[in-house]
């Protein structure tokens, strides 16, 4: 059998780790679970793959993009490494055939969705599956503490309980103290017989980025400082809070950047076509000097080291976001420029966002009440027409609402086609309501926390850098940077 070192060098054509990634594979070989918070571009994913071609059977991973799952799936392939992903868009044909082989064994590492994990037919093949190894990606999503928490993700600890033998690799890139320990909790980790997990936290400290934030009277003083760094640096990404905010920021780009054939503008959110943000993140990786224009949606699995900047046109949500963004700048070890354009205004729109994303257990009891209007017949639901009937000001948290009750078992959603039809599952009761959103109250605190940490960084006169170190717990000795903007003067990124 290949000794891990050959196993690194001949299956992934590497001579050497790097720091960290030992650790965590052996920690999982010997049989423990772990915890892994590495940055961004640091090398994780090797991690639960290496480990996976060492272990017998197969290893589920979870991951939430399927542009990032495939992508894995086809660079494993590349290497000879028998690996799937199993996701919606897959016709039902290649869908059913993937799913024989994996309950057959043919495959060592089989990525999903979090989504299919509710699906009674996966359920069905996980049963039949030789499942050596339970690996997570981006796993703050299953934290409520967490930036970017999913409910989907909560179904992860179901299965960790079914498959006790299963070794557990959890990973992410953005994990304060209590979100590490809540990861922990929800997976049952160090519980029900299993070891308390080996936990490894590497260094947030990125000293090549160059951290700055310039305060803007309006988007005219945003955009021809924006021009300035964009001239300067050529390859990059900016970061909008919203679709309508993205197409924008683009055609002000556009415009006023047109005859220059060296810098190439493209866009990038949810709202567009599976084909078009197919087409471009194929064009951000293969051009000279791409910038994009994105939302949050744009950067998990993007694997360009060269980006010289990252700059925020809106001021992100929580630190978290925040550090998980600007990682994605410099990751060849270059001088890199990060810069954050603030304007107090920005500060309403993630406002909404908080908002949006806890609803009230009142405001939650207005769209049940209207459910409950529909009788035993089932219901569609368009979240801005039904906020407006309802004197709702925030039609996110009637989506928020929907969701959070059919991911707490009171709703049942069927789609067919295009449309979506949902239906109360009977003896559920307003008290039921009532319980699960003011159980989210601890949630929206967070949030808002999060918020004011956020602006707290934007106000601060100290080290930016040893800001972010400090809010992630990371007790290394790297102290004040000389790269941010209150280290060293009033920084103006070469520009």
């Amino acid at each position: 059998m290949k000794g891990i070192m050959e196993e690194l060098s001949e299956t992934f054509g590497l001579r050497e780790f790097r720091v960290g990634q030992r650790e965590a594979i052996a920690a999982v070989l010997k049989g423990d679970d772990a915890l892994v918070v590495m940055p961004t571009g640091s090398g994780k994913s090797l991690c639960y793959q290496l480990a996976a071609m060492r272990l017998p059977g197969t290893t589920l991973v979870v991951s939430p993009l399927i542009a990032l799952m495939q992508d894995q799936v086809d660079a494993l392939r590349r290497r000879g490494i028998a690996a799937t992903c199993l996701h919606g868009l897959l016709p039902k044909n290649v869908l059913e055939k993937r799913s024989h082989q994996v309950a057959a064994g043919e495959y060592k590492l089989v990525y999903v969705a979090p989504e299919r994990l509710r699906t009674e037919s996966f359920s069905a093949i996980l049963a039949e599956t030789d499942l050596s190894m339970i690996a997570i990606d981006e796993a703050h999503c299953i934290s409520q503490w967490g930036h970017d928490f999913r409910p989907d993700y909560l179904e992860i600890g179901k299965i960790v309980a079914r498959f006790p033998k299963a070794r557990i690799m959890a990973l992410t890139a953005t994990a304060t103290p209590a979100v590490r320990e809540d990861i922990i909790r929800q997976l049952g980790l160090g519980v029900n017989r299993r070891r308390p997990p080996f936990v490894e936290v590497l260094g947030f400290s990125r000293p090549n980025l160059q951290i700055a934030v310039t305060r803007c009277g309006d988007e005219t003083e945003k955009l021809a400082r924006l021009l300035t760094l964009v001239k300067a640096h050529r390859t990059g990404v900016v970061y909008a809070s919203t679709r309508k905010n993205v197409e924008k920021v683009f055609a002000l780009l556009c415009k006023e950047l047109a005859g220059r054939d060296d810098i190439q503008v493209l866009m990038y959110h949810a709202g567009m076509t599976e084909g078009q943000r197919t087409l471009a993140l194929r064009e951000f990786q293969e051009c000279a000097h791409p910038v994009v224009v994105a939302t949050t949606a744009f950067g998990m699995g993007i694997d360009r080291a060269d980006i010289r900047f990252v700059v925020h046109w809106n001021v992100p949500g929580g630190i978290e976001q925040y550090y998980q963004e600007i990682g994605r700048a410099g990751r060849d070890g270059k001088r890199s420029c990060c810069e954050l354009l603030f304007n107090y205004v920005d500060i309403k729109i993630q406002e909404y966002f908080v908002e949006g994303a806890n609803p009230t257990s009142e405001t939650a009891l207005l769209v049940w009440g209207w459910m409950l209007s529909c009788g035993s017949r089932s219901f569609s639901v368009v979240a801005g027409p039904l906020a407006r009937r309802l004197g709702i000001k925030n039609a996110s948290a009637v989506s928020t609402t929907v969701n959070v009750l059919l991911n707490h078992g009171l709703l049942t959603r069927e789609s067919t086609g295009l449309q979506t039809e949902y239906h109360i599952v009977p003896g559920k009761e307003d008290l039921d309501v009532i319980r699960i959103f003011d159980a989210r109250r601890e949630k929206r605190y967070q949030d808002r926390r999060r918020l004011r940490t956020m602006l707290d960084f934007v106000s601060a006169e100290t080290c930016r850098h040893q800001f972010i170190l400090d809010y992630f717990g990371d007790q290394s000795d790297d102290r004040a940077c000389g790269g941010c903007d209150n280290c060293n003067g009033r920084l103006r990124a070469s520009a």
